[in-house]
């Protein structure tokens, strides 16, 4: 059972790492004040260290390290849909507010 809670409280940061990064990106975005991007590539970096947190706790698990593996995915994906938005948002903020 405190695997399990493990689990799910480190998929729980997680998201809440996510929401976080989105709400930064967003807000750069919207209103172009860079204090919104302080600590971007830190919040990054602990995504990224809290998934490979996730692939550990469920390396017991063949079912769970698939659903990780399509995790590691959209995590992937979401960080670089962020990327692009920034590098629109410095080529043209119309562009990436569209």
């Amino acid at each position: 059972m405190n695997h399990t809670y493990a689990v799910i409280e480190e998929i729980d940061n997680l998201n809440n790492t996510f929401m976080d990064l989105e709400s930064q990106v967003r807000g750069y975005v919207i209103s172009g004040n860079p204090v919104f991007l302080n600590g971007l590539s830190a919040k990054t970096e602990v995504a990224k260290s809290q998934l490979a947190r996730l692939q550990t706790l469920t390396a017991d698990n063949t079912k769970q390290q698939v659903n990780i593996q399509t995790l590691s995915q959209l995590v992937d994906a979401k960080l670089g849909f962020q990327e692009e938005l920034l590098t629109a948002y410095k080529a043209s903020n119309r562009k990436a507010l569209d």
